[in-house]
């Protein structure tokens, strides 16, 4: 990769230049034009067969990420052309064209409903602390649901989503029943927590 990535300036991410992005036997080659990228594969794929590397065309994709909706891209390998999509799953999170991180941030709270609804052990005991509980929500459940968080962008609409999951996180934790008729800010005042600002 050190080889082929010298003759490619990639895309510019904060005021730096990134060809590539690896993790294990995970590649994304990253290129600003349809020409640049066909050719960036083509270097690539020959360069790894120098070391007796082949690529599996079937588990390559490419996506276009652009505000312009309908940019077809074609690169060929072995005469099979490889999988244009819209969104695909890399590293445990779904990366998406139009960087619109609704679907993944649903997952992720269902994900992490799953665990909080596995721990009512923990919930229920009275002998574990309010303050251990909200440390074992912190580390158990929100770590579950913030994988990847760093690269989402949010609508207001997510920021409510996000807001009512943490609530009900709360709520799940101290056991409090959407009929007790309870307001979150008095379920924060009971945690020691801060409302934030919206």
């Amino acid at each position: 990769m050190r080889t082929v990535e010298e003759n490619y300036e990639g895309v510019v991410v904060g005021g730096r230049r990134i060809t590539n992005l690896r993790y294990a036997d995970d590649t994304t080659l990253l290129a600003s034009t349809q020409e640049r990228i066909r050719k960036f594969f083509k270097d690539f794929v020959q360069e790894s067969a120098r070391y007796n590397m082949y690529i599996n065309a079937q588990k390559y994709k490419i996506m276009v990420v652009s505000r312009q909706d309908n940019i077809l891209v074609q690169v060929d390998h072995e005469g099979e052309s490889l999988e244009q999509v819209h969104d695909f799953k890399f590293l445990g999170s779904y990366k998406s064209a139009d960087e619109d991180c609704t679907k993944e941030i649903k997952r992720r709270i269902a994900l992490a409903r799953q665990k909080a609804v596995a721990l009512p052990s923990i919930w229920k005991d009275r002998n574990i602390n309010t303050a251990t509980k909200v440390k074992v929500m912190k580390s158990m459940v929100w770590a579950v649901f913030q994988y990847g968080v760093e690269r989402w962008t949010l609508k207001k609409s997510d920021r409510n989503r996000i807001e009512t999951f943490e609530m009900w996180c709360w709520r799940k934790m101290l056991s409090i029943s959407w009929q007790e008729h309870r307001t979150n800010d008095s379920v924060l005042t009971e945690l020691g927590l801060e409302k934030k600002e919206s």
